[in-house]
């Protein structure tokens, strides 16, 4: 399963999708460690990607070459690479049951809330599924993304020789290269240049994720913006799932921001924790330890080859 493999001690190759650049990390194991052993990022020409999207195939493709080429401090080469989904391209559904049900039955039930959710129609995604029990309730989630844009990345990589492709979640390959592990109720803020990314936690599984706002001229958070928007994904959390999430998990926000962040969201019920960002110059990864997660069906290894069958909650607006 590809989640599996992504959190592994093993060797691979990572390809990290923004709108406006790409970025590759690979890494080998050492002395029991994963260590970054290449690293390189390229700005995309303006429009070649818009919200995850490809526009122009030509410059995506050139820059993908270019990308590998030039990674320092040797090139890379490899068979095998894991790509993010973007958050645009992202849709979550996540479930609580509350006694052991088959696994089709799971299936069946969350199909009919995509069904009735998700603005692309089933046949047009690829769906998988992740399970967790805790405290004698299951929580079951699908994720989903679009078909056509898997099978876009699919044949561009099988014409630079790579055989397969597994594809992660942006938010969690985000807090794996980050060397963090979300096992409970939680929320994630991460950041990519002016942009910042919300993503919800329901027992360890992504339940949500979307653009919460952005920094100011001057690089800072507008906080009172921002917790307002957190404070309404609270309330629809709870709602559901009777639980709130009092782990807050910050990535890559600079110190002064920090201590804004620190004063808006830290309350009694709940803890704030900073972690720096990793990305460049991450030296290892690790894998997440699972306690009680059981995974299964999620972005199985897809080779160019295979015909890759889809069945996946609103749009994902700028």
């Amino acid at each position: 399963m590809g989640l599996f493999s992504f959190l592994k001690q093993t060797a691979k190759t990572i390809l990290v999708l923004h709108d406006d650049a790409l970025q590759v990390l690979q890494f080998d194991l050492k002395n029991g460690d994963l260590t970054m052993v290449a690293f390189n990022e390229l700005s995309l020409i303006q429009g070649t990607m818009n919200k995850g999207e490809i526009i122009s195939m030509d410059d995506f493709k050139s820059v993908l070459t270019e990308l590998f080429a030039q990674a320092q401090p040797k090139a890379i080469r490899t068979k095998k690479l894991y790509m993010n989904i973007p958050y645009h391209l992202l849709y979550t559904f996540v479930e609580d049951f509350s006694h052991k049900a088959s696994e089709s039955s799971l299936k069946e039930s969350i199909l009919a809330t995509v069904g009735g959710h998700c603005p692309i129609s089933i046949d047009d995604l690829i769906l998988d599924f992740a399970m967790t029990e805790k405290e004698h309730k299951i929580s079951y989630a699908a994720y989903a993304f679009p078909k056509k844009w898997q099978q876009r990345l699919i044949k561009v990589c099988k014409e630079l020789g790579i055989d397969s492709i597994e594809f992660i979640p942006e938010p969690i390959s985000h807090l794996a290269l980050n060397e963090v592990s979300v096992l409970e109720d939680a929320a994630l803020f991460s950041s990519h240049k002016e942009k910042i990314y919300l993503s919800l936690f329901r027992n360890g599984l992504l339940y949500d994720s979307y653009l919460l706002g952005q920094f100011d001229d001057n690089g800072l958070m507008n906080c009172d913006v921002c917790l307002a928007e957190f404070d309404k994904a609270q309330r629809a959390f709870a709602d559901q799932f009777e639980s709130e999430m009092k782990s807050l998990y910050f990535i890559g926000f600079t110190d002064e921001n920090q201590k804004n962040i620190e004063k808006s969201f830290k309350s009694a019920d709940n803890s704030v924790i900073f972690i720096d960002a990793k990305h460049a110059a991450l030296s290892k990864l690790i894998p997440y330890e699972f306690d009680k997660t059981t995974l299964f069906g999620i972005f199985d290894v897809v080779t160019p080859d295979e015909d890759v069958n889809s069945k996946p909650k609103q749009s994902k607006d700028e």
